[in-house]
């Protein structure tokens, strides 16, 4: 056992006062652990998964040892060991905020404590991943790999085993790197199995897939499925479904999808598809946009139901856009869930690992105060020759290791509250892959800094609601609250006077609103935007309140007002989705003959949502398969059988018939019978 010999030289520390016992009669034999004996209790309690067993031994361990000795070097071990106890227990917070701080307080060079050193760091890893913080995720399961001892091959292969499938959506070069190294490391293990060099080829392959190097990633797809099993064996478990998934995505992306449906047979997808895994009750993908996932992108996203119908863990596989977008992906999955009813009908099996198709869904994009105030900002710190850290094309995880990097460097060289600090904290608390709490940290030292100096109103709007936005997101700030805070930030003089400054800030406590209070409190604040005669016709501010004023009448049924405020707008007559009912089908329905022929064949059932718009003939057209299961099944059929529908004509706003570019989702299912 590990430690054995120092905890010897406590000695039976913890032993009950033998004066306790009644001096009438001899005690009763009473068992008494040593610190030792209670540690190994610990470590057999872990190893039998009794978590909760495990927590009361570590607590009283550390009460009976911080009692004697609060600087005792054990107690980091034992806090260390509570801590993966509370992970268990779902108990996050507590559990990340002690192991971090036992970690801090293990010498790195101490080898008898390296392996309760690496599953800590795996752990905080595991937390950074959950929340989608890739860039500090990376970074623990880098140092988990870097810390572990030379001679402990295997401890360093979990490590890349962890770190790779995060790397790759922030450097897949390195990620390459990192996958040939875990080869060569298996290869030096003379006690390694097949299943390690095969799930290494897998990862080497997912990176050359998302390098868009295709046809090797397809040849190390074939070295992986060879070495964890071969494609003919009835033996599967969640590697080899997992590189058989991996190789079926690159034969669909290589223009071959009789191979790629062969492939996807064999990874258990069929037969998950027979028994009824459906559609969840919430399984809304992420929004397209401009700083964001583009409409042609397409993602596969794996993720995990927990017992409570929820995601439990969701990671990107592949993506076909910008790497950093491939996390909005799995953010979203992340937030879906099933009904106990639906839950029934999906195996243990696959809901430890399933896999869905996505793409990002168009909606109509109102104009966001930030995003309308940030080329001001963007302009100003232009203009004063405040070099902008060059971060624009990188993924956002692998972006923020770099800013973090660049802020110390400006820190050492400029001040700790100097000016060209400003766009690297900009940079900072946009970036996606930076949770809240830092955000509203890096938005408030921005504000600092822009108020020492003189700024206009615009780039100072933008930083003030940056930093309410970021403590809103956290909890901190109440809807009446903010509002208070925003009204009392924006009396100042250079923001009162500026209308886009002010408008910015109306229609942020609009958005902050729930439905009840948008009609009676946020009407007034839309309108005053409207009203206000500084402001030009097509401002997009003026835009922006003009089509929030057309949904909430709209809702209200105000069809005359809805119209009115959207023709005000001054927007295309396309865009008149948000004031007009969705027209009815009229004509056209799937049948039997529009089931795949080779999704029979291989026992496929699944599903497709498919996005369209209705035309102003009443046709649909832009088709786009936003989730489907299996991936890559139904979705082309369904949108080649939806030629054939027809929707109403409906009125347009400006005259005319039909209502173009309107957005709608119609789900499809394919049973075998």
């Amino acid at each position: 056992m590990r430690c054995r010999r120092e905890w010897a030289l406590l000695g039976a520390t913890l032993i009950a006062n033998p004066a306790s016992a009644s001096p009438e009669q001899p005690s009763a034999p009473f068992a008494v652990q040593t610190p030792q004996q209670q540690f190994d209790a610990g470590s057999a309690a872990i190893e039998a998964g009794d978590w909760a067993k495990a927590l009361t031994i570590y607590d009283a361990l550390e009460r009976g040892i911080a009692a004697k000795n609060p600087n005792s070097k054990h107690l980091p071990v034992i806090r260390l060991r509570k801590g993966r106890a509370l992970s268990k227990l779902g108990r996050g917070e507590e559990a990340e905020a002690l192991i971090a701080k036992s970690i801090a307080q293990i010498p790195v060079n101490d080898n008898a404590l390296a392996e309760d050193r690496h599953e800590g760091l795996n752990i905080l890893g595991a937390f950074a991943e959950k929340r989608f913080d890739y860039a500090a995720a990376m970074g623990l399961y880098d140092q988990a790999f870097a810390t572990a001892p030379a001679d402990l091959l295997f401890m360093k292969m979990d490590a890349l085993t962890r770190l790779i499938p995060v790397e790759i959506f922030v450097d897949a070069d390195t990620a390459l790197r990192h996958a040939d190294i875990g080869l060569s490391l298996v290869a030096r293990s003379p006690k390694a199995n097949k299943e390690w060099p095969g799930y290494f080829h897998d990862l080497r392959g997912r990176a050359l897939l998302n390098l868009g190097r295709i046809k090797e990633a397809h040849a190390e797809f074939e070295t992986a499925i060879a070495l964890l099993g071969k494609l003919g064996s009835g033996r599967i478990n969640l590697l080899d479904a997992a590189a058989r998934s991996d190789a079926s995505i690159a034969a669909m992306q290589d223009n071959n999808p009789d191979v790629a449906r062969k492939l996807l047979a064999y990874s258990g997808a069929a037969r998950q598809s027979q028994e009824q895994f459906r559609y969840g009750s919430e399984m809304e993908p992420p929004s397209c946009g401009l700083n964001g996932p583009k409409p042609q992108d397409i993602a596969v996203v794996e993720f995990s139901i927990g017992d409570d119908g929820g995601v439990s863990f969701a990671r990107p596989i592949y993506f076909s856009g910008k790497p950093g977008f491939a996390v909005d992906f799995a953010k979203a999955v992340a937030g879906w869930s099933w009904t106990p009813e639906q839950l029934k009908e999906i195996s243990p099996f696959f809901r430890l690992q399933t896999r869905i198709e996505l793409r990002c869904t168009t909606v109509f994009a109102r104009p966001e105060s930030l995003s309308m105030l940030y080329p001001a900002i963007e302009k100003w710190m232009a203009d004063k020759g405040i070099a902008s850290p060059l971060t624009d094309n990188m993924a956002d995880a692998k972006a923020a290791i770099i800013l973090k990097a660049e802020l110390l460097r400006r820190e050492t060289q400029y001040g700790s509250n100097s000016l060209p600090l400003l766009p690297v904290l900009v940079a900072l608390f946009r970036n996606e892959n930076i949770p809240s709490e830092p955000s509203e940290a890096y938005a408030i030292r921005a504000l600092a800094i822009a108020k020492s100096v003189e700024i206009p109103a615009q780039p100072l709007a933008y930083l003030e609601l940056s930093r309410w936005k970021y403590a809103i997101l956290q909890g901190k700030s109440g809807a009446r609250k903010f509002a208070a805070e925003v009204d009392s930030a924006f009396r100042a003089p250079v923001l009162a006077s500026d209308p886009e400054a002010t408008s910015a800030a109306r229609i942020a406590r609009f958005d902050f609103l729930d439905k009840k209070r948008r009609e009676a409190e946020g009407r007034g604040l839309l309108q005053s935007i409207a009203d206000d005669k500084r402001l030009q016709p097509n401002d997009p501010f003026r835009v922006g309140a003009l089509t929030r004023l057309a949904n909430l009448d709209y809702r209200a049924g105000r069809m005359a007002e809805a119209r009115s405020h959207f023709e005000q707008s001054g927007l295309s007559s396309q865009q008149c989705a948000l004031v007009d009912a969705r027209p009815l089908q009229v004509a056209g329905r799937l049948s039997a003959g529009d089931y795949p022929m080779s999704a029979r064949e291989w026992g496929f059932s699944g599903w497709t949502v498919i996005e369209f718009d209705i035309g102003a003939d009443g046709q649909a057209s832009g088709h786009r398969p936003i989730v489907s299961f299996p991936p890559f099944i139904f979705g082309p059929p369904v949108i080649k059988g939806m030629q054939r529908f027809r929707y109403e004509q409906t009125y347009r706003p400006g005259g005319g018939t039909g209502c173009g570019a309107m957005r709608y989702a119609q789900y499809f299912r394919f049973v075998i019978p």
